[in-house]
């Protein structure tokens, strides 16, 4: 097959994105490549079809390779767990809000809606904490909530028992977490919102802070469920690296794309649910949050009648 003249720069152009976005090492530019794999897992078939209309089938070939060595990259930690068992379990949900989102009134309506047993609501405010203290402080009387003024503040609210609620720092930003018992037995429940890594800096202190947090997850004397905003994907080395210390896995091998949310779409799944050892994570979904950057996720949270 006779290429035209420009094709080999074609194809070495592909093949260039391609070890770039899997082989290259961990560091910010590189992250912020592969956050992206998805979309580049979609256009490239896109540029393959155009290319081989073109004629130019050894470059459209070499555009499909890239995509599925994308694919082969894109990896979530599952747990591998048995049934679960017939407890009652817990439903969680996490609502990233954006801070200066003036659609109050609207995403209380859907907190309601949504109706869980324990959510936590990231980037809050001083008035984003008043609404919700008038909303849900009688409804879920179990809550801290921690406000700032820099898009890291934060609450969690429980309508049954937490013990142990309390906040902690990471890197200067806090998390908050408490045992809520499920069947009996105490869980930790951890919600958390990384730093977002906008540049060099904030890209160290983000790997940082999950570094820091899957050492204390690691040797917890409870099985946890971790939540939130980890601004970080499930295939990114300092998630994985977050997975293999602490224990945590996700409940879906299917990845929950969250944030940039533009109508009923997203391209990246940067909010999570992990549960360790011994937990299901289920019945796992996204949802639009009114005047949101994020899209909600939510999950039911049950004890597995056993667990590898």
């Amino acid at each position: 097959m006779i290429m035209k003249r420009e094709e080999p720069w074609i194809i070495l152009s592909i093949l260039a994105i391609g070890s770039a976005l899997v082989f290259a090492p961990d560091d910010f530019l590189p992250m912020l490549m592969r956050a992206f794999l998805i979309p580049w897992s979609w256009a490239l078939p896109v540029l393959a079809v155009l290319l081989f209309l073109r004629r130019y089938r050894p470059a459209a070939a070499s555009a499909l390779f890239v995509a599925l060595l994308i694919l082969l990259h894109v990896r979530i930690p599952v747990a591998e767990h048995g049934r679960t068992n017939s407890g009652t379990g817990l439903s969680i949900a996490h609502f990233n809000v954006l801070q200066p989102n003036t659609r109050k009134e609207e995403v209380m309506d859907l907190l309601r809606e949504r109706d869980a047993d324990i959510f936590s609501v990231q980037e809050l405010d001083h008035d984003w904490a008043e609404h919700l203290e008038r909303s849900f402080a009688q409804s879920h009387p179990y809550h801290l909530l921690v406000p700032r003024t820099d898009c890291y503040g934060m609450a969690l609210f429980s309508k049954v028992p937490l013990q142990d609620l309390r906040a902690d720092l990471l890197e200067g930003t806090p998390y908050i977490e408490a045992l809520v018992a499920l069947d009996h037995d105490p869980v930790r429940i951890v919600a958390v919102h990384a730093t977002s890594p906008q540049s060099h800096g904030h890209f160290q202190q983000r790997n940082r802070q999950l570094g820091q947090l899957a050492v204390r997850l690691k040797d917890s004397e409870h099985p946890t469920v971790l939540i939130g905003d980890l601004n970080t994907v499930p295939w990114d080395r300092s998630f994985l690296r977050l997975c293999s210390v602490s224990g945590l896995r996700a409940g879906s091998r299917s990845s929950f794309r969250t944030w940039p949310s533009i109508g009923p779409f997203a391209l990246m799944p940067l909010d999570h649910v992990l549960a360790s050892s011994g937990l299901v994570a289920g019945r796992i979904s996204s949802f639009p949050i009114p005047g949101s950057d994020h899209r909600g996720i939510s999950a039911r949270i049950d004890r597995a009648d056993h667990a590898l």
